[in-house]
């Protein structure tokens, strides 16, 4: 009979526990896993945890010492990101598989780096397989190359479809944020080296066809509304992102130049708006097809994804067919609960391949 893999999550409760992903609280719900408390001051965060996602206390074994967690999991995951904050430092004592989420690696990626490689850990979870497509991780964690599981946003249960197609505006809508290497907002010494980078390769915005997009506002009139932020704000808090996503065929996303696709990749379709994106792998590895589930237009060209969104706009049959499959894809693939199962069963694979080689 196949041993049960344990797998053990290093303190869940640590950070802002209203920014907790709900794949994360599905993948908790789902695997029950042991719940590995670092430092004893992180522990009374924890009844409140368990209270606010209605969790079950004694569904969970905790654990607090290197020595336990040795004798009883197979793998340590971190979810936390952020691995330079001393709560999500990664346990050296802990000799089995380690792996940590990077999250959002544009802070501090020098120093989280090093603290990642000198404590050991084995994989890290990315938004995707950045090591392939992301020249600044490249740079900056050179050690993971080629041990990134990438990890989907996927779209949680409030995202739905609640408008026929034909009820909604025929038109494109773009949104989201435009975060800037040079704006007041992210200047801050966590941002340093992230905003040295690209600014040194002469890119100002890292949301760069988002950028492009507002700028073209007024040449996009006709087929595009625009609910982008106006520099020097980064985000726009003034709708509804699923009652938008709602009344609208399409919607415009972007791959930033980080290149990995963004919850709005998921959350759109699954209301029934066609994704509109560029043609960068990072959308294809996902089962994005051009014509068939989205559509796609040549990367940083804003004429060309004018010419694809007039097209489409007039041709409403082939249309209403494309926000068929890319709903179906999305809500059949890329719900909270089937990213959950999908990193439990990478965790397994890595064990069950014996790609890791223990530390002994």
């Amino acid at each position: 009979m196949k041993q049960k893999i344990r797998i053990a999550i290093q303190n869940p409760m640590s950070g802002d526990l209203t920014k907790i992903n709900s794949w994360i609280l599905d993948f908790i719900k789902l695997y029950k896993p042991i719940i590995f408390i670092s430092n004893i001051k992180y522990i009374r965060n924890l009844p409140r945890f368990f209270y606010k996602y209605k969790l079950n206390p004694l569904s969970y074994r905790v654990v607090f010492t290197p020595t336990k967690l040795n004798a009883l999991a197979d793998a340590l995951v971190c979810f936390n990101g952020s691995p330079y904050l001393a709560a999500n430092w990664p346990v050296k004592g802990f000799w089995n598989l380690k792996v940590h989420h990077l999250m959002d690696y544009t802070f501090y990626p020098s120093l989280s780096h090093e603290i990642l490689k000198a404590s050991g850990v084995d994989y890290v979870l990315g938004y995707n397989e950045h090591d392939k497509y992301c020249e600044f991780f490249k740079e900056k964690y050179s050690s993971f190359i080629g041990k990134v599981i990438p990890v989907p946003f996927g779209f949680a249960e409030r995202f739905k479809s609640a408008k026929l197609f034909e009820e909604r505006e025929n038109r494109c809508v773009a949104l989201g944020s435009i975060n800037s290497f040079d704006d007041p907002v992210h200047n801050i010494d966590e941002l340093k080296e992230t905003n040295d980078f690209f600014l040194e390769k002469g890119e100002r915005f890292m949301h760069k066809f988002r950028r492009m997009l507002k700028e073209n506002e007024k040449n996009l009139e006709g087929i595009m509304d625009s609910k982008l932020p106006n520099y020097p704000e980064t985000k726009n808090f003034k709708y509804d992102i699923v009652k938008t996503f709602n009344d609208y065929q399409m919607f415009v996303n972007c791959e930033s130049l980080q290149y990995f696709p963004s919850a709005k990749t998921f959350e759109g379709p699954a209301c029934g708006s066609v994704l509109v994106c560029s043609d960068h792998p990072c959308f294809s590895d996902l089962g994005f097809i051009d014509g068939v589930n989205c559509i796609k237009h040549k990367e940083f060209d804003v004429e060309d994804f004018r010419n694809k969104v007039t097209y489409y706009l007039n041709n409403l049959d082939k249309l209403e067919k494309i926000q068929q499959e890319g709903t179906r894809l999305v809500r059949d693939n890329f719900s909270h609960k089937k990213i959950a199962q999908y990193v439990f069963d990478k965790l397994v694979e890595l064990l069950d391949n014996k790609r890791y080689q223990p530390h002994h």
